[in-house]
């Protein structure tokens, strides 16, 4: 699973970049989705309640949201870089919307296990919830019109689970047959789920779920082989949340200072990333040890 974040971190800074549209639109067909379904497996929905439920993602989620949220309008405060980020709209479409959006699905799909709904229901109402708003045109605030249809996403990653213990064991004609789903949707569709652009809805979730299939294939072969790819992918995909919280506002101030070729601006963004998580590394180190000292 790390492995599987790790790339599709990678290629979503690469879609978010000048690269060719084709290439954009077939990143963009699985990128948002893989993190909804990674978030959906590792999620035990069942065994709290949902007061408890709710404090542990305000905990695991909203609480570095704040904080990283402060630290970029922060640099982009200095660097005097304009955002559209506020408070009654939230971040636009920079990458930090995802997470309300994924704390408000979590919750709504933790609802499913408490008043115990039908599976097909909830795969209907919550993606229809969002289609209708889709065709309607309505944005809520805080990109939450698509926060319906990730909790299918979720939901159904769930439910589905025990495929990832399989994944390991596909064969290679898999990777074959979900690479050329995910491209020939992708040459007709672009999925947008920061504006809720998810029509045809049914189309777009097979593409959704074979290019996500695609890359755990891919990352199943690349944990097989081991190494130090293997290894890299895996520190990366540990480390998704800064990388989506930071690396546009880097890539910003890079593009407001600098003019240098592509390998040096993301040479660059690779060298602050790692700056920042280390500085976030010592920061939670430093604050255990307040911690541990005051309970003393």
């Amino acid at each position: 699973m790390d492995i599987a974040k790790g790339i599709t971190i990678i290629l979503m800074v690469l879609g978010h970049s000048s690269i060719p549209k084709p290439i954009s639109n077939w990143i963009w067909s699985f990128h948002m989705p893989l993190f909804f379904f990674a978030s959906g497996i590792c999620t035990d929905f069942e065994r709290t309640g949902v007061m408890d439920f709710f404090c542990k993602k305000v905990m695991s989620i909203g609480r570095p949201f704040c904080a990283y949220s402060i630290v970029v309008i922060v640099i982009s405060c200095i660097c005097k870089i304009k955002i559209n980020a506020s408070i009654m709209t939230g971040w636009g479409a920079y990458a930090l919307w995802f997470v309300p959006v994924l704390f408000v699905s979590l919750l709504l799909a933790k609802f499913y296990f408490v008043f115990k709904g039908g599976r097909f229901l909830y795969l209907f109402l919550l993606p229809f919830s969002s289609y209708i708003l889709s065709i309607l045109h309505i944005h809520l605030p805080w990109n939450m019109s698509v926060a319906p249809y990730a909790s299918m996403l979720l939901l159904y990653a769930y439910w589905h689970k025990d495929l990832i213990k399989s994944i390991p064991y596909f064969k290679w004609y898999w990777l074959v047959i979900t690479f050329t789903i995910t491209t020939i949707v992708s040459l007709f569709y672009r999925l947008d789920m920061c504006y809720n652009n998810i029509r045809p809805i049914l189309v777009l979730s097979v593409g959704a779920i074979s290019g996500s299939l695609f890359i755990a294939i891919v990352s199943a072969y690349i944990d097989k082989v081991g190494g130090v790819i293997a290894h890299i992918l895996k520190q990366i995909g540990k480390e998704t949340f800064i990388i989506l919280a930071f690396s546009q506002i880097v890539i910003l101030v890079i593009n407001r200072y600098m003019i240098i070729n592509p390998i040096w601006k993301y040479s660059l963004l690779i060298l602050s990333l790692l700056m920042i998580k280390y500085t976030k590394d010592c920061i939670v180190l430093l604050y255990k040890r307040c911690i541990k000292t005051s309970l003393k």
